[in-house]
């Protein structure tokens, strides 16, 4: 069997941001969810799945944590690259 010359390059760049007025470097985004119990009260609700987004996010002092989106603020710019019509 022949070996193939290419490569896979699969890179996960970090973005600087601030976070509750902390620098810290964004990771990525990760899904979470949380089971909801059925309600005990006659005609309450039926319980089902509640799945929401967080950011993976670094502080300086080399804490990785979670935090929400409308927490993180990003510093690098990067929006300037792309072209928005009117």
């Amino acid at each position: 069997m022949a070996r193939s010359s290419s490569e896979i390059l699969i890179r996960g760049d970090l973005r600087p941001c601030i976070v509750i007025n902390r620098k810290a470097l964004f990771h990525r985004w990760s899904d979470k969810s949380k089971i909801v119990e059925p309600s005990p009260m006659i005609g309450g609700h039926n319980g089902g799945v509640l799945k929401y987004t967080v950011g993976i996010i670094e502080y300086e002092d080399g804490v990785v944590t979670e935090c929400y989106p409308y927490e993180i603020k990003f510093v690098d710019g990067k929006v300037k690259e792309y072209c928005f019509e009117n």
